[in-house]
């Protein structure tokens, strides 16, 4: 959390926090770099992925090219 006059303040977990008008709060989440080799992928588990919105298309190509041999 910044406070208007600069100074921050970092919660691991919290409920009900009041905060000043002008106030930021910023929420960090741990995002996944993916898991394993991508060329293992099965085409199967990518087409899947494509239908069902996860990736465009554009990005599977360039990072799963075996899927679409």
């Amino acid at each position: 959390l910044q406070y208007p006059d600069g100074t921050r303040k970092e919660f691991s977990k919290i409920t009900r926090l009041q905060m000043p008008k002008g106030s930021v709060f910023e929420v960090r989440t741990g995002g996944g770099g993916g898991y394993g080799d991508p060329a293992l992928r099965r085409k199967e588990d990518v087409h899947r992925d494509l239908e069902q919105g996860y990736v465009t298309e554009a990005h599977a190509r360039k990072h799963y090219p075996h899927a679409f041999e």
